[in-house]
């Protein structure tokens, strides 16, 4: 009976056969069945269905059938014409087989065929360009399901070419905020891909505000994409970006120049993972875009220089979230590795003084944006000054190597300031390769001066060490003489430092090179060589066995001209100059102020010193102990 009725309605009772083949055919979609236009696919089209079988049941569930049969679909030059934006959709080659859960896509070309961008779009993908794509254990029961499933997909050497404009605020938008289910809920039910690998790509980005439009290309690209999962069921969830575990992309060989043009930037990679919260960049680079002899040859003003090298540079627990929704810089722990920084300065041209130099610390306050890094290392790295002097032929150096330091406390956050944040780092490094330099530094963030408080101490080392520095920009050259210990304590502000020092040396000697280097560049009698040849340079301290220690007074008024490194290192020689028995000329006027206002401000100096030397108490206590384990630890 059941025979008899299923004849009543289908033509067979049963169709078995091992392969239907179609070829060379073509495929349409008909949005409107008047116009015909551009909805007929002009392709190649092959369909080969194996182990195919219909009978009452599958009639009952056509697409349990469907998902049964091996399936193989290939289709070549599939042209399509984007009603939306009248862009083309080239896809040469298409190849899916259900049996090998393999779908591989050849040059696949997205392009707007009239080559421009219509006017007023807010963010355009303006052309795209795949060779191939791989998916591989892709599920094509999802498929007639109408889900994209796949464990593995492979994008190789992708071409992308992007558009944006910020006349109306799209790019100021908040990217975690788009709703990808949304997007796609037309398209497919949901999109679940495991793994996918990108390789070599390349990224052409078109900026456009008002009438300025800025390029940027950037090639080498490489990332991953870790468990893409797009469905009604996760949407908005807060502890995945862009509804994924991990995006991690690197690139490669990347070049830029800055603003002035002036330097060149040179990265060899540069990486983040939003799942390990990390940003990284290795081997970075940056020289002038001139060589300095050039620049010397057609200079008019000082030539200053900056070079500088790093190994490795790590941002760990970096806040993704934070950072693209409100723009805030946050992280537990930066670090750098292998860091060398190099500043030349060629001083037989007059300063260009119109360029005040702002403090380190003035950048992080005045930041436009939000930035709280719990602590910064510096590991392994080196600092070196050189200097070609007005009346020097040949250039002098000072540097500190192997150099390591620990910042803690650096934000703007401004109720942590209110409530008292300080700033501190502590640091060590061997001065010229030889002496142990330890110090210690406090920077009270909430400061109405920006007032702040250091310290530190230098081991034994032989003086001649800082002949590369004394014998081509002052003219003397010490011959003999030993550092037995070096200890500092100083206070300072944007205007001046000033602090106590033990300078304990012994068998101080030393020439004067009192002679011209060359024709038009004659000694002047100024800096150290002067002040040696007109003071009398103690050689001891102390002068004698078992005598008193002579405690030399830091002083220094900050040139705003200069960067910090030159303020404290211009505060220590004032100190080492005061130890030796002369004083500098801003010491000299300093003492001379002190004693005209002693007795007139003797009273209320003391009432508004008072909460001013508890602070600094406070800080030089702290600095000290700082020191002590750090010698410790040497």
């Amino acid at each position: 009976e059941e025979t008899k009725t299923n004849q009543k309605n289908v033509p067979f009772e049963k169709i078995i056969t091992d392969s239907i083949i179609i070829v060379d055919g073509a495929f349409g979609i008909l949005k409107d069945k008047f116009d015909l236009k551009n909805q007929i696919f002009n392709m190649k089209l092959i369909i080969q269905l194996s182990g195919f079988q219909i009978d009452s049941n599958s009639i009952k569930n056509p697409l349990e059938t469907i998902k049964q049969i091996n399936t193989v679909v290939q289709l070549q030059d599939f042209h399509y014409l984007l009603a939306k934006n009248n862009y083309l959709l080239d896809i040469e080659n298409f190849h899916l087989n259900s049996e090998n859960e393999t779908v591989q896509i050849d040059n696949i070309n997205y392009y707007n065929p009239q080559g421009n961008i219509t006017e007023g779009e807010k963010e355009t993908l303006e052309a795209l360009h795949i060779p191939s794509v791989n998916f591989k254990a892709f599920s094509y029961e999802d498929l007639i399901d109408t889900k994209l499933v796949s464990d593995s997909i492979f994008i190789s050497k992708p071409d992308i070419r992007l558009t944006l404009s910020q006349s109306n605020g799209t790019l100021n938008k908040n990217p975690l905020e788009i709703n990808f289910y949304q997007k796609i809920k037309n398209i497919t039910k949901g999109i679940k891909l495991s793994h996918i690998q990108i390789d070599d790509a390349a990224f052409r980005i078109k900026n456009t505000k008002g009438d300025s439009t800025n390029i940027s290309s950037y090639h080498k690209i490489h990332g991953t994409i870790s468990n893409l999962l797009i469905d009604s069921m996760h949407q908005g969830n807060k502890n995945q970006l862009f509804n994924t575990s991990d995006i991690a992309f690197r690139l490669n060989d990347y070049e830029l120049e800055t603003k002035n043009k002036f330097y060149k930037i040179k990265i060899n990679e540069l990486g983040f993972s939003t799942g390990l919260k990390k940003v990284y960049a290795n081997l970075i680079s940056m020289s002038p875009s001139v060589e300095r002899d050039a620049l010397a040859a057609s200079a008019t003003t000082e030539v200053k220089l900056i070079y500088f090298d790093i190994n490795k540079f790590v941002v760990n627990k970096f806040d993704f979230r934070d950072f693209l929704v409100n723009k805030r810089l946050i992280a537990e722990q930066i670090s750098i590795s292998d860091f060398k920084l190099h500043s030349y300065k060629n001083k037989h041209f007059p300063m260009d003084s119109v360029i005040k130099i702002a403090l380190p610390l003035d950048y992080i306050l005045n930041a436009e944006n939000y930035i709280k890094v719990d602590t910064i290392k510096i590991d392994n790295s080196y600092i070196g000054v050189e200097l070609l002097g007005a009346n020097s032929t040949e250039s002098g150096y000072f540097d500190i190597t192997r150099l390591n330091a620990t910042f803690t406390g650096v934000s703007n956050d401004k109720a942590l300031i209110k409530e008292g944040l300080t700033l501190k780092a502590n640091a060590s490094g061997y001065i010229m390769d030889e002496g142990l330099l330890t110090a210690s530094f406090r920077f009270p963030l909430n400061s109405e001066h920006g007032e702040y408080f250091y310290g530190g101490k230098l081991s034994r080392m032989n003086m001649t060490a800082f002949n590369p520095l004394l014998e081509n920009l002052f003219f003397v050259s010490i011959r003999d003489g030993v550092i037995d210990s070096l200890n500092f304590n100083i206070s300072a502000n944007d205007d001046y430092s000033e602090g106590k020092m033990k300078f304990r040396y012994n068998n101080l000697k030393f020439d004067i090179e009192n002679k011209k280097k060359s024709e038009s560049l004659i000694v002047s009698k100024r800096g150290l060589a002067s002040l040696a040849a007109n003071s009398i340079v103690k050689d001891n301290n102390p002068r004698r066995k078992g005598g008193h220690l002579k405690e030399g007074r830091v002083y220094y008024e900050r040139d705003v001209y200069y960067p910090i490194f030159q303020y404290w290192t211009m505060s220590t020689v004032s100190g080492v100059q005061s130890t030796m028995g002369f004083k500098s000329k801003q010491l000299k006027e300093r003492i001379k102020l002190e004693k005209l206002t002693e007795k007139l401000n003797r009273t209320s100096a003391k009432k508004k010193s008072k909460i001013k030397r508890k602070e600094k108490k406070k800080y030089q206590k702290e600095i000290d102990n700082e020191l002590i384990k750090e010698g410790n630890s040497h």
